[in-house]
């Protein structure tokens, strides 16, 4: 016999939710594809207007090779000791930032900084509770 399952612990987030935490967090994910393959990067982020801004460093092997391209952003924050947390992926097409674009960090140096503005955006949160 197999045990109930119960009520599904994943509920989603409206896209006010998902901007609001969006807008709390500083590290995401930058999800693109790499010859032709899906690929995952920790990335430092900021926002600007709307915007997902992006700095990628000079040595990485991605670097101007996003321009035009569809990616996913993904945020969490999820705690093992609870099975509590959420989720939130933003989708969009990047844009090299110009060098008078206002959201640029002025200390950009060398640095390629993209924007992502998202056309999509879903989110989750998640809470399990645990037998008592």
């Amino acid at each position: 016999m197999t045990a109930a399952l119960g009520p599904s612990p994943v509920q989603a987030l409206d896209e006010s939710q998902c901007r609001r935490l969006l807008a709390g967090k500083r590290l995401g994910r930058l999800v693109f594809t790499s010859a032709a393959l899906p690929a995952v990067i920790p990335v430092v982020y900021t926002l600007h207007a709307d915007r997902i801004v992006v700095r990628i460093s000079p040595g990485w092997h991605l670097r101007t090779s996003l321009g035009g391209a569809v990616v996913a952003f993904e945020v969490d924050e999820l705690d093992p000791a609870t099975s509590a947390g959420w989720s939130v992926v933003a989708v969009g097409v990047v844009e090299e930032l110009a060098p008078d674009d206002p959201g640029r960090p002025a200390d950009a140096g060398d640095d390629q900084i993209v924007g992502i503005l998202p056309t999509a955006v879903s989110g989750h949160r998640v809470a399990i509770d645990e037998p008592g």
